[in-house]
Parts: C-alpha cells; structure tokens; sequence
C-alpha cells in the first residue's frame, strides 16, 4: 500500500514564505532556465545532493510545488519534524532496501500530475558518484519526463548562514526533459538511460562537481 501522501498546500506555502523571510540573512538563490519544469503534468526533478539546502534552493527557484522522497530516518527524528515533512509532501524511502512502497508512493505521485523531486545518487557526494536506477525505473513507470537539476554552492552558504554580508550564493540550473519509452525491468535500457540522466545532470554543474562523469561519458557502468 502506497504511503499516504498529503495534499500539504498549506504546510508547503507557510514553510515557503518563512524561507522566503529568511533568505536574505541565508544565501541567495541564482536560478536558470526554470521555464523549463513543465507547467502541468507529472515530472521527475533529478538533483545531485551535496546537502539539505537543495530542498530549499529548488523550492525557492520552481514554479511548482516539489514532492520530495527523503530518507525515512528523518521522519523517525521527532513528531513535529514528521508533521512538518509529510506536512510538506514528502514520503519515506528506505535506502538501499529496494522500497517497494516508496516506489508504489513516488508513481501514484507523479499519476496525480505532481512534480516528484529524487536524488539519483541516493545520498550526499560532494561530487557527482554513480546514478542508481531508481529514478529512471520510476519514470518508466510513471510514464513521465525526467529533468535534470544542477545544485551548486549548498555547502559554502550553509557555513554563511546567517552572516548577512557574506551570504552564500546557491546556483540552480534546471536542463532540459528527458522521456523514457523503455522496459522498466530491463537491465540494459535501464542502465543506458540512467547514465544519460547523470551526463545531462553533470553538464549543468561546475567542473569539479562533476565526479564519475566529468569526461562526459560513462556508459554502463551505473548501478542497476
């Protein structure tokens, strides 16, 4: 059974406008090419992950309300901190488990035409490592277009927060869609499509960010 996620307008639009508040004593957020997020209509939004500022960044800068999987510790933290998560639209996903309900939870998402927001890697590399197959399975799945989104300068305005005069700058560049007709449950069009996920996702980061696929190819070689 897939995990109930919440219509979360309110939570999402009060967390938004406190971030709003607060961003010109965090870190400026310097967006591109967001026109590209499709209007309407399911979509996965596919980031490199470098630290939590990513949520607030893609917030921030898209026109569209992002439903994010986050690690299922997080919701186990404190019963505020889960009314606040799920209150905002995201679901649990148990990593490295093959989270049956997550994935049930993230297709139901992307068939009621919301924007699903997964990091391909799975967890936080300072540099781009190998894309697991999850997000393009999904996709597949779902039926939906997968964009990829380049997050820039998390961590340097995380150590400025708060420090008005050296505020960060957290750059997002947002690529353009990728559409998938193949098998979810084949292995080689599975990997082919998730390396093309992480080469697009790697050209729209800084050349040091770009880990495993800074020569621009890796064909192969992700996980399945």
């Amino acid at each position: 059974m897939a995990f109930p996620v919440h219509d979360a307008s309110g939570v999402y639009r009060a967390i938004y406008r406190l971030v709003r508040i607060m961003r010109p004593f965090c870190f400026r957020v310097d967006a591109h090419d967001a026109y590209r997020v499709p209007v309407t209509g399911g979509v996965i939004l596919a980031s490199n992950h470098t630290h939590g500022f990513e949520v607030f960044a893609m917030g921030l800068s898209c026109h569209r309300q992002i439903h994010f999987m986050a690690k299922k510790e997080l919701f186990d933290i404190h019963p505020w901190l889960t009314y606040l998560i799920k209150g905002a639209g995201a679901f649990p996903v148990r990593r490295g488990q093959g989270d049956k309900t997550a994935l049930e939870t993230a297709v139901e998402v992307l068939h009621q035409g919301k924007a699903l927001g997964i990091y391909p890697e799975g967890t936080r590399h300072p540099a781009l490592a190998r894309g697991k197959s999850g997000t393009v399975r999904t996709a597949m799945m779902a039926g939906v277009p997968v964009l990829p989104v380049g997050v820039a300068g998390t961590r340097e305005a995380a150590a400025r927060i708060f420090k008005p005069q050296r505020r960060g700058v957290i750059t997002v560049r947002y690529g353009e869609p990728i559409t998938f007709t193949g098998d979810p449950q084949d292995p080689v069009a599975v990997q082919r499509a998730t390396t093309e996920v992480m080469v697009a996702l790697a050209g729209l980061l800084p050349p040091p960010m770009r880990g495993v696929y800074a020569n621009g190819d890796l064909a192969m070689t992700d996980e399945t």
